[in-house]
């Protein structure tokens, strides 16, 4: 999950800012989640003393404080803290861009205040759904990842999280089971066995996550999962998943 913190000295620009940002992140569901909405700096690192991040987004007015350069300090500090950090400067001097740079804090973007609103919510919009995208792509590279998708957007959970898929009788529906929630999505079962190798068809509208089965009847030709879902084995696939079994349970 991406951790969000934002820091902005004006009352009335923070609450803004930050229903933007909750509004965008509902809306579609994304891995995120606001960790620190402040109008002092101090709140963030007071978070830093009692939780690791990694790759957090941080929307920053570089005029917190006394003078606009307190803003970028700020950013030293969460560069040096969190090195992955996506940092988005929020001010109404220009200038202060060049100094940001100067100073090699790296940000990620830079959104000018005197913007008309629906320009500054665009651009923080816009900068949320970049950093996701990422963050999606990241930890693909560390874990396999089960992708699908509901309507117009991309999902994805871990697939050591994922239970089994069924085919829900209707055209190319499938139900999703998993260790956190149940979902629903159009796809072709056969394709999903090809593209995830892992798991295993026992059955023509099963498929199955091998890891996290918790047991197996085989009178019964079912199996049973760690957290207490079940589905049917096929006969001509008892012989291959008893033998799957061996090496897994």
């Amino acid at each position: 999950m991406v951790s969000v913190f934002i820091c902005e000295n004006n009352s009335a620009k923070l609450d803004l800012y930050t229903q933007i940002v909750n509004n965008h992140i509902l809306i579609n569901e994304f891995d995120m989640q606001v960790a620190v909405s402040a109008s002092d700096s101090r709140q963030i690192m007071e978070y830093f003393k009692h939780k690791k991040v990694t790759g957090g987004l941080y929307f920053l007015n570089i005029g917190l404080g006394a003078g606009d350069s307190n803003g970028i300090q700020v950013a030293t500090q969460i560069r040096r803290l969190d090195p992955l950090a996506k940092i988005i400067f929020i001010s109404k001097h220009i200038e202060t861009m060049y100094l940001a740079l100067e100073k090699k804090v790296e940000p990620m973007d830079f959104i000018i205040k005197t913007n008309r609103l629906e320009e500054i919510k665009e651009r923080i919009e816009e900068n949320i759904r970049t950093v996701i995208r990422r963050y999606v792509r990241v930890m693909s590279l560390f874990e396999d990842r089960f992708e699908y998708r509901v309507g117009l957007k991309w999902r994805s959970i871990a697939l050591s999280e994922l239970i089994f898929v069924e085919s829900a009788g209707q055209s190319h529906k499938i139900i999703l089971h998993s260790l956190k929630q149940n979902d629903e999505f159009y796809a072709n079962i056969t394709d999903l066995a090809k593209k995830y190798p892992k798991l295993y068809r026992c059955h023509r509208s099963y498929l199955i996550n091998p890891d996290n089965v918790s047991c197996y009847d085989p009178k019964a030709k079912q199996v049973s999962f760690i957290n207490g879902d079940s589905c049917t084995i096929a006969s001509r696939k008892v012989s291959d998943f008893k033998k799957l079994m061996t090496t897994t349970l």
